[in-house]
Protein backbone atom coordinates (compact mmCIF):
# COMPACT_ATOMS: atom_id res chain seq x y z
CA UNK A 1 0.00 0.00 0.00
CA UNK A 2 2.53 2.97 -1.29
CA UNK A 3 -0.37 5.39 -2.25
CA UNK A 4 -0.57 7.89 0.32
CA UNK A 5 -2.21 10.66 -1.43
CA UNK A 6 -5.21 12.44 -0.07
CA UNK A 7 -7.86 10.81 -2.26
CA UNK A 8 -6.51 7.29 -1.85
CA UNK A 9 -6.84 7.96 2.10
CA UNK A 10 -10.87 9.39 1.35
CA UNK A 11 -11.37 6.66 -0.77
CA UNK A 12 -9.76 3.70 2.21
CA UNK A 13 -11.28 5.96 4.77
CA UNK A 14 -14.47 5.75 3.28
CA UNK A 15 -14.58 2.07 2.74
CA UNK A 16 -13.80 1.18 6.32
CA UNK A 17 -16.18 3.58 7.47
CA UNK A 18 -19.28 2.23 5.40
CA UNK A 19 -18.21 -1.20 6.71
CA UNK A 20 -18.79 0.11 10.10
CA UNK A 21 -21.62 1.81 9.34
CA UNK A 22 -23.31 -2.00 8.12
CA UNK A 23 -21.75 -3.36 11.00
CA UNK A 24 -22.83 -0.90 13.45
CA UNK A 25 -26.48 -1.06 11.89
CA UNK A 26 -26.68 -4.90 11.95
CA UNK A 27 -25.52 -4.74 16.06
CA UNK A 28 -28.67 -2.55 16.54
CA UNK A 29 -30.65 -4.94 15.12
CA UNK A 30 -29.00 -7.19 17.28
CA UNK A 31 -29.67 -5.41 20.35
CA UNK A 32 -31.87 -2.90 20.50
CA UNK A 33 -30.63 -1.47 23.41
CA UNK A 34 -30.39 1.93 24.65
CA UNK A 35 -28.28 4.54 27.28
CA UNK A 36 -31.74 5.52 28.59
CA UNK A 37 -35.23 3.62 29.60
CA UNK A 38 -38.32 4.56 27.58
CA UNK A 39 -39.05 7.54 30.55
CA UNK A 40 -35.69 9.03 29.42
CA UNK A 41 -34.07 7.78 33.05
CA UNK A 42 -29.84 7.03 32.01
CA UNK A 43 -29.67 3.13 32.78
CA UNK A 44 -26.19 2.33 30.69
CA UNK A 45 -24.00 5.64 30.88
CA UNK A 46 -20.55 4.46 29.39
CA UNK A 47 -17.73 6.58 29.19
CA UNK A 48 -17.58 7.06 25.55
CA UNK A 49 -21.41 8.27 26.46
CA UNK A 50 -20.35 10.70 29.25
CA UNK A 51 -18.05 12.21 26.92
CA UNK A 52 -20.66 13.12 24.03
CA UNK A 53 -22.61 14.60 26.33
CA UNK A 54 -20.10 16.61 27.73
CA UNK A 55 -19.22 17.74 24.71
CA UNK A 56 -22.77 18.51 23.45
CA UNK A 57 -23.16 20.59 25.91
CA UNK A 58 -19.34 22.46 25.69
CA UNK A 59 -20.27 23.46 22.19
CA UNK A 60 -24.16 24.40 22.84
CA UNK A 61 -22.81 26.69 25.72
CA UNK A 62 -20.75 28.65 22.98
CA UNK A 63 -24.03 28.78 20.63
CA UNK A 64 -25.65 30.07 23.06
CA UNK A 65 -23.64 33.21 23.37
CA UNK A 66 -24.36 33.97 19.35
CA UNK A 67 -27.07 35.19 17.41
CA UNK A 68 -27.20 33.57 14.18
CA UNK A 69 -29.73 32.06 11.87
CA UNK A 70 -27.74 29.42 9.49
CA UNK A 71 -25.42 26.87 10.96
CA UNK A 72 -23.64 23.93 9.20
CA UNK A 73 -21.92 20.71 10.62
CA UNK A 74 -18.96 19.93 8.70
CA UNK A 75 -18.06 15.96 9.06
CA UNK A 76 -21.06 15.25 11.20
CA UNK A 77 -20.99 11.53 10.78
CA UNK A 78 -23.59 9.97 12.87
CA UNK A 79 -24.16 13.22 14.96
CA UNK A 80 -27.54 15.22 15.74
CA UNK A 81 -26.13 18.56 15.76
CA UNK A 82 -28.21 20.06 13.41
CA UNK A 83 -31.19 18.76 14.59
CA UNK A 84 -30.38 20.23 18.20
CA UNK A 85 -29.68 23.32 16.93
CA UNK A 86 -33.09 23.54 14.75
CA UNK A 87 -34.94 22.85 17.64
CA UNK A 88 -32.89 24.94 19.99
CA UNK A 89 -32.37 28.64 18.43
CA UNK A 90 -35.06 28.03 14.92
CA UNK A 91 -31.42 28.23 12.66
CA UNK A 92 -31.76 26.48 8.92
CA UNK A 93 -28.79 24.03 10.33
CA UNK A 94 -27.38 21.27 7.66
CA UNK A 95 -24.78 18.47 7.60
CA UNK A 96 -22.09 17.77 5.51
CA UNK A 97 -19.51 14.62 5.46
CA UNK A 98 -17.34 12.82 3.17
CA UNK A 99 -19.23 9.23 4.11
CA UNK A 100 -22.05 9.47 1.64
CA UNK A 101 -23.96 6.72 3.67
CA UNK A 102 -23.46 8.42 6.84
CA UNK A 103 -25.59 11.39 4.99
CA UNK A 104 -28.47 8.75 4.14
CA UNK A 105 -31.30 8.78 6.31
CA UNK A 106 -31.57 5.37 7.67
CA UNK A 107 -32.42 6.62 11.29
CA UNK A 108 -35.57 7.38 11.71
CA UNK A 109 -39.21 8.23 10.21
CA UNK A 110 -39.22 10.98 9.36
CA UNK A 111 -35.54 11.65 9.26
CA UNK A 112 -33.86 14.74 10.08
CA UNK A 113 -31.28 14.64 7.49
CA UNK A 114 -34.04 14.60 4.65
CA UNK A 115 -33.30 17.88 2.89
CA UNK A 116 -30.50 18.83 4.92
CA UNK A 117 -27.36 16.92 4.23
CA UNK A 118 -24.97 17.07 1.68
CA UNK A 119 -21.90 14.75 0.76
CA UNK A 120 -18.70 16.84 0.30
CA UNK A 121 -15.16 16.83 0.72
CA UNK A 122 -13.87 19.30 3.27
CA UNK A 123 -10.50 20.05 1.27
CA UNK A 124 -12.85 21.86 -0.79
CA UNK A 125 -16.51 22.29 0.47
CA UNK A 126 -19.10 23.53 -2.11
CA UNK A 127 -20.84 26.65 -0.84
CA UNK A 128 -19.75 29.95 -1.01
CA UNK A 129 -17.84 32.48 1.20
CA UNK A 130 -19.53 33.36 4.08
CA UNK A 131 -22.56 31.21 3.15
CA UNK A 132 -23.36 30.11 7.07
CA UNK A 133 -23.00 32.04 10.30
CA UNK A 134 -21.57 29.08 12.19
CA UNK A 135 -19.53 26.32 11.00
CA UNK A 136 -19.32 23.12 13.44
CA UNK A 137 -16.29 20.68 12.72
CA UNK A 138 -16.58 18.12 15.74
CA UNK A 139 -13.56 15.28 16.04
CA UNK A 140 -12.59 15.43 12.39
CA UNK A 141 -9.41 18.05 12.64
CA UNK A 142 -7.03 15.19 13.93
CA UNK A 143 -8.15 12.43 10.88
CA UNK A 144 -7.34 15.12 7.87
CA UNK A 145 -4.83 14.30 5.50
CA UNK A 146 -4.55 18.58 4.45
CA UNK A 147 -5.87 19.83 8.34
CA UNK A 148 -4.61 23.05 7.20
CA UNK A 149 -6.63 23.39 3.83
CA UNK A 150 -9.90 22.17 5.78
CA UNK A 151 -9.90 25.04 8.50
CA UNK A 152 -9.09 27.36 5.91
CA UNK A 153 -11.70 26.17 4.09
CA UNK A 154 -13.80 26.21 7.26
CA UNK A 155 -13.62 29.67 7.53
CA UNK A 156 -13.80 30.46 4.59
CA UNK A 157 -17.64 29.40 4.47
CA UNK A 158 -18.20 31.19 8.12
CA UNK A 159 -19.41 34.61 8.66
CA UNK A 160 -19.52 34.66 12.50
CA UNK A 161 -17.56 32.19 13.94
CA UNK A 162 -16.45 28.59 13.23
CA UNK A 163 -15.88 25.87 16.56
CA UNK A 164 -13.63 23.57 15.95
CA UNK A 165 -13.42 20.25 18.43
CA UNK A 166 -10.55 17.66 18.53
CA UNK A 167 -9.33 15.09 21.65
CA UNK A 168 -6.07 13.78 20.02
CA UNK A 169 -4.96 16.83 17.36
CA UNK A 170 -3.46 18.87 20.48
CA UNK A 171 -0.36 17.73 21.57
CA UNK A 172 1.27 20.83 23.36
CA UNK A 173 5.21 18.49 24.62
CA UNK A 174 7.14 19.05 21.39
CA UNK A 175 8.59 15.15 22.68
CA UNK A 176 5.25 13.62 22.72
CA UNK A 177 4.06 15.55 19.03
CA UNK A 178 7.89 13.81 17.70
CA UNK A 179 5.92 10.21 18.92
CA UNK A 180 3.26 10.57 18.21
CA UNK A 181 3.86 11.96 14.11
CA UNK A 182 6.27 8.49 13.89
CA UNK A 183 4.48 6.24 15.45
CA UNK A 184 0.77 6.59 13.49
CA UNK A 185 0.57 4.42 10.76
CA UNK A 186 -1.03 6.46 8.05
CA UNK A 187 -1.91 3.57 6.03
CA UNK A 188 -4.80 2.54 8.26
CA UNK A 189 -8.08 4.32 7.64
CA UNK A 190 -9.49 6.85 9.79
CA UNK A 191 -6.04 7.45 11.82
CA UNK A 192 -5.21 9.92 14.42
CA UNK A 193 -2.37 11.83 12.32
CA UNK A 194 -1.98 15.39 12.71
CA UNK A 195 -0.72 16.44 16.32
CA UNK A 196 -0.24 20.34 16.65
CA UNK A 197 1.46 22.56 18.72
CA UNK A 198 -0.28 25.14 20.52
CA UNK A 199 1.78 27.36 18.31
CA UNK A 200 0.25 25.30 15.46
CA UNK A 201 -2.92 25.92 16.38
CA UNK A 202 -2.48 29.65 17.11
CA UNK A 203 -1.58 30.02 13.58
CA UNK A 204 -4.64 27.87 12.42
CA UNK A 205 -7.19 29.43 14.58
CA UNK A 206 -5.97 32.93 15.11
CA UNK A 207 -4.07 34.33 18.29
CA UNK A 208 -7.75 36.00 19.72
CA UNK A 209 -9.37 32.42 19.69
CA UNK A 210 -11.18 31.53 22.30
CA UNK A 211 -10.17 27.83 23.57
CA UNK A 212 -10.65 25.64 26.29
CA UNK A 213 -10.04 21.70 27.17
CA UNK A 214 -12.01 19.05 26.14
CA UNK A 215 -11.50 16.89 29.15
CA UNK A 216 -10.26 17.47 32.72
CA UNK A 217 -9.14 14.56 34.77
CA UNK A 218 -9.89 16.01 38.32
CA UNK A 219 -13.92 17.07 37.19
CA UNK A 220 -14.57 13.28 35.68
CA UNK A 221 -16.43 10.93 37.87
CA UNK A 222 -13.38 9.05 37.41
CA UNK A 223 -9.85 10.16 36.39
CA UNK A 224 -8.69 9.29 33.03
CA UNK A 225 -5.86 7.59 34.54
CA UNK A 226 -7.83 5.35 36.53
CA UNK A 227 -7.90 1.60 35.04
CA UNK A 228 -10.39 1.43 32.57
CA UNK A 229 -12.85 -1.01 33.85
CA UNK A 230 -12.70 1.12 37.07
CA UNK A 231 -14.01 3.99 34.97
CA UNK A 232 -16.17 2.26 33.50
CA UNK A 233 -17.85 0.79 36.49
CA UNK A 234 -18.06 4.73 38.04
CA UNK A 235 -20.02 6.13 34.55
CA UNK A 236 -22.36 2.94 35.25
CA UNK A 237 -23.58 4.23 38.37
CA UNK A 238 -25.04 7.24 36.94
CA UNK A 239 -28.06 5.77 37.02
CA UNK A 240 -29.81 8.50 38.10
CA UNK A 241 -30.70 11.78 36.28
CA UNK A 242 -29.49 14.12 38.73
CA UNK A 243 -26.64 12.57 39.70
CA UNK A 244 -25.91 12.28 35.67
CA UNK A 245 -26.10 15.87 36.00
CA UNK A 246 -24.47 16.65 38.70
CA UNK A 247 -21.54 15.02 36.98
CA UNK A 248 -21.99 16.88 33.68
CA UNK A 249 -21.89 20.13 35.49
CA UNK A 250 -18.78 19.68 37.20
CA UNK A 251 -17.04 18.21 34.05
CA UNK A 252 -18.15 20.85 31.67
CA UNK A 253 -16.60 23.84 33.66
CA UNK A 254 -14.12 25.86 31.42
CA UNK A 255 -10.64 24.84 31.88
CA UNK A 256 -7.22 26.31 30.03
CA UNK A 257 -6.41 23.92 27.75
CA UNK A 258 -2.88 22.84 29.23
CA UNK A 259 -1.95 20.75 31.86
CA UNK A 260 -0.75 16.92 32.22
CA UNK A 261 -4.77 16.45 33.47
CA UNK A 262 -6.34 17.94 30.53
CA UNK A 263 -6.78 16.57 27.13
CA UNK A 264 -7.80 17.93 23.83
CA UNK A 265 -8.72 21.19 22.80
CA UNK A 266 -12.26 23.28 21.61
CA UNK A 267 -11.57 26.27 19.42
CA UNK A 268 -14.03 29.26 18.85
CA UNK A 269 -13.05 31.67 15.85
CA UNK A 270 -14.34 34.65 15.75
CA UNK A 271 -14.92 35.20 12.03
CA UNK A 272 -16.69 38.84 12.39
CA UNK A 273 -15.17 40.29 15.58
CA UNK A 274 -18.05 40.87 18.35
CA UNK A 275 -16.27 39.49 21.48
CA UNK A 276 -18.98 37.45 22.17
CA UNK A 277 -17.14 34.89 22.92
CA UNK A 278 -14.44 36.24 24.77
CA UNK A 279 -15.25 35.69 28.29
CA UNK A 280 -16.89 32.59 29.52
CA UNK A 281 -19.75 31.61 32.35
CA UNK A 282 -21.22 28.62 33.42
CA UNK A 283 -24.37 29.92 35.15
CA UNK A 284 -26.60 28.04 33.16
CA UNK A 285 -25.12 24.74 32.75
CA UNK A 286 -27.10 23.03 34.54
CA UNK A 287 -30.48 23.87 32.33
CA UNK A 288 -28.69 23.52 29.54
CA UNK A 289 -26.92 19.94 30.47
CA UNK A 290 -31.07 18.63 31.23
CA UNK A 291 -31.94 19.80 27.91
CA UNK A 292 -28.88 17.95 26.12
CA UNK A 293 -29.42 15.17 27.94
CA UNK A 294 -33.35 15.13 27.30
CA UNK A 295 -33.03 15.72 24.35
CA UNK A 296 -30.79 12.99 23.60
CA UNK A 297 -32.78 10.42 25.24
CA UNK A 298 -36.01 11.63 23.21
CA UNK A 299 -33.82 10.76 20.14
CA UNK A 300 -32.35 7.53 21.34
CA UNK A 301 -35.69 6.30 21.94
CA UNK A 302 -37.08 7.81 18.25
CA UNK A 303 -34.49 5.58 16.96
CA UNK A 304 -34.96 2.55 18.87
CA UNK A 305 -38.36 2.12 17.85
CA UNK A 306 -37.10 3.11 14.29
CA UNK A 307 -35.16 0.15 14.41
CA UNK A 308 -38.14 -1.95 15.52
CA UNK A 309 -39.78 -0.98 12.66
CA UNK A 310 -36.73 -2.13 10.65
CA UNK A 311 -36.77 -5.68 12.34
CA UNK A 312 -40.25 -5.84 11.17
CA UNK A 313 -39.34 -5.60 8.04
CA UNK A 314 -36.60 -7.81 8.27
CA UNK A 315 -38.75 -10.19 9.90
CA UNK A 316 -41.26 -10.22 6.58
CA UNK A 317 -38.09 -10.13 4.42
CA UNK A 318 -37.25 -13.49 6.03
CA UNK A 319 -40.83 -14.99 6.06
CA UNK A 320 -40.93 -14.42 2.35
CA UNK A 321 -37.10 -15.85 1.84
CA UNK A 322 -36.13 -17.73 4.74
CA UNK A 323 -32.80 -19.03 3.12
CA UNK A 324 -31.56 -15.58 2.82
CA UNK A 325 -27.78 -15.07 4.50
CA UNK A 326 -27.90 -12.15 7.00
CA UNK A 327 -25.60 -9.58 4.77
CA UNK A 328 -27.55 -10.59 2.00
CA UNK A 329 -30.68 -8.66 4.44
CA UNK A 330 -29.27 -5.43 4.57
CA UNK A 331 -29.61 -4.14 1.22
CA UNK A 332 -33.70 -5.17 0.94
CA UNK A 333 -34.05 -3.77 4.30
CA UNK A 334 -32.51 -0.80 3.60
CA UNK A 335 -34.57 -0.50 0.40
CA UNK A 336 -37.89 -0.65 1.99
CA UNK A 337 -36.82 1.76 4.84
CA UNK A 338 -35.50 4.08 2.90
CA UNK A 339 -37.31 7.46 0.83
CA UNK A 340 -36.81 7.11 -3.05
CA UNK A 341 -33.33 7.31 -4.50
CA UNK A 342 -34.91 9.89 -6.87
CA UNK A 343 -35.98 12.32 -4.08
CA UNK A 344 -35.16 15.68 -5.81
CA UNK A 345 -32.52 18.38 -3.84
CA UNK A 346 -34.66 20.58 -1.33
CA UNK A 347 -34.72 24.66 -2.91
CA UNK A 348 -34.01 25.88 0.74
CA UNK A 349 -30.43 23.61 0.45
CA UNK A 350 -29.93 24.36 -3.17
CA UNK A 351 -29.68 27.55 -2.35
CA UNK A 352 -26.56 27.00 -0.04
CA UNK A 353 -24.64 25.20 -2.59
CA UNK A 354 -21.91 25.82 -5.72
CA UNK A 355 -19.51 23.74 -7.56
CA UNK A 356 -17.31 22.89 -5.89
CA UNK A 357 -14.70 23.01 -9.05
CA UNK A 358 -15.85 26.07 -9.66
CA UNK A 359 -18.05 27.79 -6.92
CA UNK A 360 -20.46 28.29 -10.03
CA UNK A 361 -24.12 28.23 -9.31
CA UNK A 362 -26.21 24.47 -9.32
CA UNK A 363 -29.46 24.14 -10.83
CA UNK A 364 -31.46 21.14 -10.77
CA UNK A 365 -31.54 19.05 -13.87
CA UNK A 366 -33.67 15.61 -13.65
CA UNK A 367 -32.58 13.54 -11.25
CA UNK A 368 -28.64 15.36 -10.98
CA UNK A 369 -27.55 18.89 -9.91
CA UNK A 370 -25.38 20.71 -12.73
CA UNK A 371 -22.99 23.89 -12.85
CA UNK A 372 -24.28 26.92 -14.51
CA UNK A 373 -20.57 27.71 -15.13
CA UNK A 374 -18.41 24.70 -16.06
CA UNK A 375 -21.29 22.10 -16.36
CA UNK A 376 -20.06 19.56 -14.02
CA UNK A 377 -22.44 17.18 -13.10
CA UNK A 378 -23.25 15.80 -9.82
CA UNK A 379 -25.51 12.95 -8.79
CA UNK A 380 -28.53 13.29 -6.09
CA UNK A 381 -29.30 9.92 -3.96
CA UNK A 382 -32.45 10.03 -1.62
CA UNK A 383 -32.56 14.04 -2.19
CA UNK A 384 -28.34 14.29 -0.79
CA UNK A 385 -26.28 15.81 -3.69
CA UNK A 386 -22.91 13.95 -3.88
CA UNK A 387 -20.99 16.93 -4.52
CA UNK A 388 -16.88 15.71 -4.23
CA UNK A 389 -14.68 17.81 -6.19
CA UNK A 390 -13.12 16.38 -9.78
CA UNK A 391 -10.18 18.07 -9.89
CA UNK A 392 -6.90 17.15 -7.98
CA UNK A 393 -6.58 18.79 -4.21
CA UNK A 394 -3.08 20.36 -5.24
CA UNK A 395 -5.42 22.60 -7.45
CA UNK A 396 -7.98 23.95 -4.62
CA UNK A 397 -5.61 26.13 -2.49
CA UNK A 398 -2.45 28.47 -3.14
CA UNK A 399 0.06 29.62 -0.23
CA UNK A 400 -2.11 32.97 -1.27
CA UNK A 401 -5.64 31.75 -0.66
CA UNK A 402 -4.45 29.88 2.71
CA UNK A 403 -2.99 33.46 3.50
CA UNK A 404 -6.01 35.30 3.20
CA UNK A 405 -8.35 32.70 4.76
CA UNK A 406 -6.35 32.16 7.97
CA UNK A 407 -5.68 35.45 8.53
CA UNK A 408 -2.18 35.13 7.93
CA UNK A 409 -0.13 38.21 7.39
CA UNK A 410 3.48 38.71 8.86
CA UNK A 411 6.61 37.53 7.58
CA UNK A 412 6.80 35.51 10.41
CA UNK A 413 3.78 33.82 10.13
CA UNK A 414 4.35 33.12 6.21
CA UNK A 415 7.26 31.31 7.09
CA UNK A 416 5.75 29.02 10.08
CA UNK A 417 2.71 28.41 7.54
CA UNK A 418 4.90 27.03 4.96
CA UNK A 419 6.75 24.70 8.00
CA UNK A 420 3.68 23.70 8.92
CA UNK A 421 2.73 22.65 5.57
CA UNK A 422 5.59 20.83 4.73
CA UNK A 423 5.36 19.52 8.16
CA UNK A 424 2.11 17.99 7.36
CA UNK A 425 2.45 16.62 4.07
CA UNK A 426 4.90 13.94 4.96
CA UNK A 427 2.18 12.06 6.18
CA UNK A 428 2.08 12.02 2.12
CA UNK A 429 4.50 10.65 1.60
CA UNK A 430 5.73 6.79 1.11
CA UNK A 431 7.43 5.96 5.23
CA UNK A 432 10.95 5.44 5.13
CA UNK A 433 12.75 2.82 7.21
CA UNK A 434 12.77 5.21 10.02
CA UNK A 435 9.12 5.10 10.15
CA UNK A 436 8.69 1.68 9.58
CA UNK A 437 11.05 0.89 12.53
CA UNK A 438 9.03 3.38 14.66
CA UNK A 439 5.57 1.07 13.64
CA UNK A 440 7.28 -1.92 14.74
CA UNK A 441 8.67 -0.45 17.96
CA UNK A 442 5.14 0.84 19.03
CA UNK A 443 3.34 -2.74 17.50
CA UNK A 444 6.07 -4.50 19.97
CA UNK A 445 5.41 -2.31 23.16
CA UNK A 446 1.29 -3.13 22.83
Amino acid sequence: MNDYSWGAVESRTREWLETQLRGGIRLGYARREGIYDRDGRPERVSRYHFQLLQRKIQILRLLDRLAFDTFVDVGSGFEDYPRLVRERYGAAAFYVDFNHHANLPFDGFPSARLDHAVTASLARLPFPDAAFDVVLCSEVLEHLVRPVEAIAELRRIARKAVIVTSLEAFAPRRLRRWWLHYRVDVTVPHVERNFLSWADLRLLFGADAHCEALLDSTTLPAPMTTPLPEQEAAYRRLRDRDALLDALVTAVRPADPFGHHRAGILAAIEVERGGALSTMRGDDDRALAAWVVDRTAAIERQRLDAMERYAFIAGTILRREPSLAPEALLPPLLALAAPPRHRAVSPALLAHLRCPDCRGRLAVDAAVVRCATCEAVFVVDCGVPVLCPSRPLGDTATERDLREHLGVGTTSERRRLRRLLRRLRRNERPAGRFRRAVWALAGSLR
